[in-house]
């Protein structure tokens, strides 16, 4: 179970955003020394923009850039706070996971106001949000909690999970079919639930799978075909029923996704693709071996697709981006650390 991180959203906020994918990260600033920036979210809308927010310091360092085909400039920051989560439901409004509070951002010509459309608390404290449509949306988090709104994000209201672990992933294939994934630690062993919903997310069911480690990255292409992520390897049912274990190179993955039942992606110490629905893998991108013959993570925690071609897949330190579907990957953050420590200095 992750422990809680403080929530530090101003209210009302409002920042200069005009939108399609937001990078969040933040960093730490002491004395003349400027640490690594940390990278921490992106998030995609339909036009070939970024937007990347972060700081060097986490109170008073904040900094917000934008780029659009390769030429990016640096905006007017705001304070937000931890951002695990955050996704675009159409062109002028988004959700994000802030803390653990529900937020929304409202764009118009001046730029985004940020609402506070559920805050956390001790019975309240959200991990992810997914919405299937722009009106019909779900959100979970601790102690099972599940909330669901059919407007939109303009009301919310919660359903029975039937579990009290964390739900740390929730997510859609289409209006029927759901899954949540959930964790929970007891005498320092973490364990790990999967809730299924065939029915639009009025009944979940939890399913046995046939391993006792726990899952900590999952995905659906469809209500039959997934895939989950667990310390030694990978589960994956062609069937809905019946999860084989599928062997992985001896290394840390920390995230898994499919475009559709046959193209997926993993992301960890390094890429790795399938073309045959998770059965088989192979690299897309390897560590490097330094000088002294050491092997050099990628240390990548998420990835996103925007369609075959281009995706994006970002760690602490960096943000890589393909445009011929993983068979090159190119660094694209070098240059905004740069032009931001610049600015930092100036």
């Amino acid at each position: 179970m992750k422990q809680r991180v403080k929530n530090l959203i101003p209210h009302p906020l409002i920042c200069c955003l005009n939108v399609f994918v937001i990078i969040v990260f933040a960093g730490c600033f002491y004395g003349n020394y400027a640490s690594e920036v940390v990278f921490r979210q992106v998030v995609p809308k339909p036009n070939r923009c970024i937007f990347v927010y972060g700081g060097f310091d986490q109170k008073s360092k904040d900094f917000l850039l934008k780029e659009c085909d390769s030429k990016f400039e640096v905006l007017k920051p705001f304070s937000i706070g931890y951002i695990k989560k955050m996704l675009f439901i159409n062109e002028n409004t988004a959700f994000a996971i802030v803390g653990g509070s529900l937020v929304r951002f409202n764009y118009d010509n001046t730029g985004f106001v940020l609402d506070i459309v559920e805050r956390e608390s001790d019975h309240f404290y959200l991990e992810d949000v997914f919405f299937i449509k722009q009106y019909r949306g779900w959100a979970s988090g601790e102690n099972g909690l599940l909330i669901k709104t059919n407007d939109g994000g303009k009301t919310w209201s919660k359903v029975k999970s039937g579990t009290k672990f964390e739900l740390n992933q929730i997510n859609f294939v289409n209006d029927k079919f759901g899954w949540s994934l959930g964790s929970e630690r007891k005498a320092g062993v973490l364990r790990s639930i999967l809730l299924l919903s065939e029915d639009g997310g009025r009944i979940w069911k939890g399913v046995k799978l046939p391993r006792n480690e726990a899952l900590y990255s999952i995905f659906f292409s469809t209500n039959i075909h997934g895939c989950g992520l667990f310390e030694k390897g990978l589960l994956c049912t062609w069937n809905g029923k019946n999860w084989i274990p599928i062997r992985l190179p001896d290394e840390y993955f920390s995230q898994i996704l499919f475009l559709n039942p046959q193209n997926g992606w993993i992301v960890g110490d390094s890429i790795l693709h399938t073309v045959d629905g998770g059965a088989s893998w192979i690299y897309s991108l390897r560590g490097k071996i330094d000088e002294k013959q050491n092997y050099e993570s990628l240390d990548l925690d998420s990835i996103y697709f925007m369609n075959e071609k281009v995706g994006w897949t970002w760690g602490l330190d960096k943000v890589l981006k393909t445009t011929d579907g993983g068979k090159t990957w190119r660094n694209i953050s070098n240059k905004w650390i740069a032009r931001l420590k610049k600015k930092l200095t100036s």
